[in-house]
Parts: C-alpha cells; sequence; structure tokens
C-alpha cells in the first residue's frame, strides 16, 4: 500500500453494506472502537476509481513536516506569553484589589464573599477575548513579525 501512494498510485472504492445492527450506540460488539477487518466485512464493491497523483517534488523528502521548529518555538513563546497576560490580571485582581481573597463554594452558590473571585474571572475572560483576537490577527502570517503586517492590511 505504502509503495503504491509513495508513487502517486491511488484507488478510491466505492461500496456498501446493508445496516448491521451490531453498530450501535454501545459500540461494537463490546467495544468502543471497531476493528478494520470487521468494518471491511461483507462489502458489495459498487465501483473502482483509480487516481494517479504524483508527488510534488517540492514536497519530498521533508525534514521536518508539520512541526517545524519555528512552529514549536512560536507556540512555546506565545503559550507562555498569553498564560502570562491571562493569569496576570487575575492574579492582580484577587491578590493586588481582593486581598487574597477567594472566597467560599464559589462554583456552588453566590455569596458575597464570591464577588472578588467574580471580577477575577470577568476579568481573565475579557483578557483571553483580546488575546485570542490579536492571536488570529498574528495568524495571517506566521512568518512576518506581529507588528510588520502587509500593507493592505492596515487599518
Amino acid at each position: 500500500m505504502e509503495a503504491l501512494a509513495s508513487q502517486g498510485l491511488r484507488v478510491l472504492a466505492f461500496a456498501h453494506r446493508l445496516h448491521d445492527s451490531r453498530f450501535t450506540e454501545g459500540g461494537f460488539m463490546g467495544s468502543n472502537t471497531p476493528h478494520r477487518e470487521h468494518i471491511e466485512r461483507d462489502l458489495t464493491i459498487v465501483g473502482l476509481l483509480g487516481i494517479y497523483d504524483p508527488p510534488r517534488p517540492e514536497s519530498m523528502n521533508l525534514k521536518y513536516g508539520v512541526f517545524t521548529p519555528e512552529f514549536l518555538c512560536d507556540m512555546l513563546f506565545y503559550g507562555l506569553a498569553e498564560a502570562g497576560c491571562i493569569l496576570g490580571p487575575f492574579t492582580l485582581v484577587i491578590w493586588g484589589f481582593a486581598n487574597g481573597d477567594l472566597g467560599t463554594d464559589c462554583n456552588v452558590a453566590y455569596s458575597d464573599s464570591c464577588t472578588p473571585m467574580f471580577r477575577a474571572r470577568a476579568t481573565a475572560y475579557a483578557a483571553t477575548t483580546w488575546i485570542f483576537v490579536f492571536f488570529a490577527w498574528k495568524l495571517i502570517d506566521l512568518r512576518r513579525s506581529f507588528f510588520y503586517m502587509p500593507d493592505d492590511l492596515r487599518g
């Protein structure tokens, strides 16, 4: 199979089978994940389609694939920066303005002792929203700097 795929030969098969009552919400014959042999058993082939799809030369022998070192470093840096930008305001609200009062049973029922916790949560959610907006803006181009956007994207 891999040898054919490396040459760019693809086969698309169309098949059907009558409904099997063993495929239910409870799983397949007592298991949540059916095995490939069980899925491909008793199929009626309707048609085959052969496709020649040669690999592009520029995609051959990729050293890294999807997870390049640049992508992994970006993910680490932006993850730490975003975590700091979200947890920083939360910490500031709780320990800066509320003297560390976390409240009691705030997830169960509301009380006056929970007000600082809810304010800190709201601050963290607001920060998260803006961080996601800026992150989506950064994803316009993974290789360019966030502060050096293309001319047509500047306001």
